[in-house]
């Protein structure tokens, strides 16, 4: 019986490459192209594991370098896609105004002013409903504080009475300083909002 010929044979690199392989090294660009065909020749003849085993690495760490480029380069790219999603949203009533038969200029202005007016507006509506909130949460954040160390000694009986392997700390002193630490950071964000408007 004849070996089965069911293994994928790599393709040779002038295939994949032509033009690599037909220019001939003329100058320092024509000797480096030879040596990446030389290249490609050498890692064609691997097998296809191999060639993986080799690939994955660089994959990888190219992958998480992006990672960390974007990452790092995070606040900017935020920016860039709000304003880019806040000139395409401000477009189309530009382009309903120049239909209308404004001047590009004038549209521009009229499309910015309204758009100012808006965020304005909204301004206007939502500090109030933001001081309001946090004011409540500065009244009620020492109570929530006080209830979930109840519920935590609560939980602690119940796997003592249960004989569970574990114990929950629980500090009411160290929640109602907590507490009052919150309770001292909303008010001066309050102040501090009010003294803005």
């Amino acid at each position: 019986m004849e070996p089965s010929t069911s293994r994928l044979q790599p393709l040779p690199v002038e295939s994949l490459f032509p033009l690599l392989v037909l220019s001939e090294p003329t100058t320092e660009v024509g000797a480096s192209h030879s040596l990446l065909v030389t290249k490609l020749k050498s890692i064609s003849q691997l097998p296809p594991e191999l060639r993986w085993g080799l690939l994955f690495p660089v994959i990888f760490l190219n992958g998480w370098l992006l990672f960390l480029l974007i990452n790092f380069l995070q606040p900017f790219v935020s920016i860039l896609i709000t304003a880019a999603l806040f000139a395409f949203l401000l477009d189309f009533p530009l382009g309903w105004l120049q239909k209308l038969g404004f001047k590009r200029g004038w549209a521009v202005a009229l499309v910015f002013l309204l758009a100012l007016l808006i965020i304005a507006i909204l301004g206007l509506i939502v500090i109030p409903l933001l001081i309001q909130q946090l004011s409540e949460l500065s009244v009620n954040l020492p109570q929530w504080i006080e209830s979930g160390n109840q519920q935590l000694q609560n939980l602690e009986k119940w796997a003592i009475a249960q004989k569970l392997p574990f114990q929950l700390k629980s500090n009411s002193k160290g929640g109602l300083r907590y507490a009052k630490m919150n309770s001292k950071l909303v008010d001066s964000l309050i102040e501090i909002i009010g003294l803005t408007q």
